[in-house]
């Protein structure tokens, strides 16, 4: 049974794994993240270790969330589950552990945006509302809200 923790920030090695072995393997036309690339992202998107969550099976990442707090409330950046670790609830857990941090912090909004060309990785339950949909779709909802996340990256 994985173990479920937030990071923190001597985990930069953590969530670079993470990242490329539960996330980015569900892309495999973006490059994989890099210590650079990971320290450029959290620079231009405000990425705090705190922010991030893994799951760990035998200390090996099997599940991440990569989330920022903004003004507005809280966007979802990166979800994945390694497929060997999928439809057991991971990404779930991970993500209802978000929204009960979020809670504390009094984020008013989740913000989850949906990668282009994935039209039907994003399958959350029928009160979240549509907030934009350009290239990509974001959805968006209170935390107060349950999740089902039945068909995000890498719960399929």
């Amino acid at each position: 049974m994985p173990s479920y923790r937030f990071c923190r920030p001597d985990d930069l090695t953590l969530i670079i794994r993470a990242i490329n072995a539960c996330y980015l393997r569900h892309y495999p036309d973006e490059p994989a993240m890099t210590e650079e690339r990971l320290k450029e992202h959290m620079t231009l998107f405000h990425v705090r270790p705190g922010n991030c969550m893994v799951a760990l099976e035998r200390q090996q990442p099997v599940g991440v969330v990569v989330s920022t707090k903004r003004d507005y409330g809280v966007w979802i950046q990166a979800l994945g589950c390694q497929p060997a670790f999928q439809r057991r609830g991971i990404a779930t857990q991970l993500l209802e552990a978000l929204v009960r941090k979020i809670a504390i912090q009094r984020a008013p909004l989740v913000t989850v945006e949906e990668p282009p060309l994935a039209s039907t990785i994003i399958t959350l339950s029928p009160d979240f509302l549509t907030v934009s949909s350009s290239p990509s779709t974001v959805l968006s909802f209170l935390p107060s809200v349950r999740l089902e996340a039945s068909s995000l990256p890498g719960t399929t």
